[in-house]
């Protein structure tokens, strides 16, 4: 997405709200609406009031005196969005990702870190098992939409890369090729991959090894003959090698790491360990933790995301997709806008200057342009 003007004097809440639904409907062309009063821009309009809320569609139409209502939203997301369009959901948002990428982020190597990203899911629909996976008990249920992104942060850009949209079928090893194949499209090069313990498996390190690409993959100390505790003993840390073994994949042997770390706790040192597999790699094993630190990144790009996504209680998969999509797109208008308009040299490097166009502001300013467009309700007729 190109900058509005080469030289602007200030971004307005305008400027920045044409800059966001540009992205948008360049994007997601299938989600229009041409009728008798209200067109697609409405549309739009409506749901960024929403995300940039954090609320449902109709409580953002309830703040209006001069807007679509809830029903006319809804009556078009029923047409353009459905559990048929999530490949073109994903595909979509995965080009508007790449193609906010600053050039010179594409000149050098990345250490992009992938992670699973559950969403709750309340109720039972036959129609919806193909979507739904099974996962540990949080926020009152044990069911969740899930999806797999490829993460970046780099010299204060945060970035998502990647999103994948997985099925019930659908394997931690399959996600992460099909994000790995997503990049490799969009002519991005891997310095380091980092996975949490979800994508522990033997498979997947057959994957990477076949790959030949440097990976730090965290891993759960547990305990018994076989399992990665039973080299958790020494005073220091240190390299080893460990066999994996699954039913159906067989054995495989990595190397690995143990870390041996320790806090305070009531005047005393208490330690405790964490085990890494480390492939490709050479490195100490505190350099791998502080490495691995790195991808802890990943969980404030989700916290970003819950600020801008809208709140719904439809039990449609696609639905949940196209929401988390626009949040992931109005992010990447986000940096966007901070990439062209707050950037500043420092000692011969070019970075954002802190705290010019936070992600709340950015929420406030889009928000001031719905309101002057559909005009905020001021009162409330009381009745008699």
């Amino acid at each position: 997405m190109r900058p509005l003007t080469s030289a602007p004097l200030a971004l307005t809440s305008e400027d920045i709200l044409e800059y966001s639904m540009a992205l948008l409907q360049a994007h997601l062309p299938f989600v229009r609406h041409h009728g008798s009063r209200w067109h697609t821009a409405d549309i739009w309009r409506t749901l960024v009031a929403a995300a940039v809320q954090g609320t449902s569609i109709e409580a953002a139409c309830n703040d209006w005196q001069d807007g679509p209502d809830s029903n006319t939203i809804r009556a078009v997301l029923r047409a353009c969005v459905d559990n048929a369009r999530l490949d073109v959901i994903e595909t979509a948002t995965n080009a508007c990702l790449q193609s906010a990428l600053p050039r010179w982020l594409r000149q050098h190597a990345l250490e992009v870190a992938i992670d699973l990203h559950d969403e709750p899911y309340y109720g039972r629909s036959a129609q919806e098992t193909a979507f739904i996976v099974r996962g540990q008990a949080q926020r009152g249920t044990t069911h969740f939409y899930r999806v797999a992104t490829a993460y970046v942060l780099q010299r204060g850009v945060r970035l998502t890369l990647a999103v994948k949209f997985l099925a019930k079928d659908d394997t931690p090893t399959y996600a992460a090729q099909a994000l790995l194949q997503c990049l490799k499209q969009a002519g991005i090069a891997l310095r380091c991959l980092y996975a949490d313990k979800g994508f522990r498996s033997v498979a997947f390190f057959r994957f990477l090894q076949a790959q030949a690409l440097p990976a730090i993959i965290a891993v759960p100390l547990n305990q018994g003959a076989r399992g990665m505790g039973a080299h958790a003993h020494g005073r220091r840390s240190y390299r080893t090698v460990h066999t994996f073994q699954h039913p159906q994949w067989g054995a495989i042997t990595v190397p690995v790491v143990l870390v041996r770390l320790w806090e305070k706790r009531h005047g005393k040192r208490v330690y405790h360990w964490l085990g890494f597999v480390v492939l490709h790699l050479r490195a100490e094993p505190h350099v791998v933790r502080q490495m691995y630190r790195r991808r802890f990144g990943i969980e404030s790009g989700y916290r970003l995301l819950e600020q801008v996504r809208i709140v719904t209680s439809s039990r449609c998969a696609a639905w949940h997709f196209f929401f988390m999509a626009l949040a992931l797109l109005l992010l990447t208008a986000w940096n966007c806008l901070q990439w062209h308009y707050t950037r500043t040299w420092q000692r011969h490097t070019v970075v954002l200057r802190e705290g010019v166009l936070r992600l709340h502001r950015f929420m406030r300013l889009i928000l001031h342009a719905v309101e002057l467009r559909f005009h905020l309700l001021t009162a409330i007729p009381l009745s008699l």
